[in-house]
Formats: C-alpha cells, structure tokens, sequence
C-alpha cells in the first residue's frame, strides 16, 4: 500500500548536534513512588503510602568509553576518563 509523501513536521527534526544527556544534571540517589494508598484514622478520605526506590544502576557516562564526537566538551564525558 502506497504512503503519501508530505512534508517532515517541525517537531521531529534534529535540531541540536549533542544528545538529550548532555550536560544533565546529575542522578537522583532514589526514587519516590506510590505504594498505595490508606485510609485516615482522623476522618474520611484516604493518604497514599509512598516508599524510596534506590537508584542502583550506573551514574557514570557510558558514552564516554565510546568517544562520541557529539559528546565532546560534556562534563560527564571529561568526569568519566
């Protein structure tokens, strides 16, 4: 089946030469999510339960072992040599 051809949208072309973790802030050490929920001792409505989830994986560039060049001048490229 045939695909018409149009024009690229705006929104999907490239338009910076380095990737999305460039220059990122750096990890948070856990996570907050929800753990359910429950209900008030004091009155009526219910309190979601959270819990910390540890980041376990890597915080070090892995990019950084590959030499990207669009990686160059990053300072997680510069921390992780």
């Amino acid at each position: 089946m045939p695909v018409d051809d149009h024009p690229t949208h705006p929104d999907t072309i490239k338009t910076s030469t380095h990737p999305g973790c460039y220059n990122r802030p750096p990890m948070n050490k856990f996570l907050y999510v929800n753990d359910g929920f429950y209900l008030r001792e004091d009155g009526p409505g219910q309190v979601l339960d959270g819990k910390h989830i540890p980041h376990v994986m890597s915080t070090e560039c892995q990019a950084a072992k590959q030499n990207y060049p669009e990686c160059s001048g990053c300072k997680h490229q510069e921390k992780s040599k």
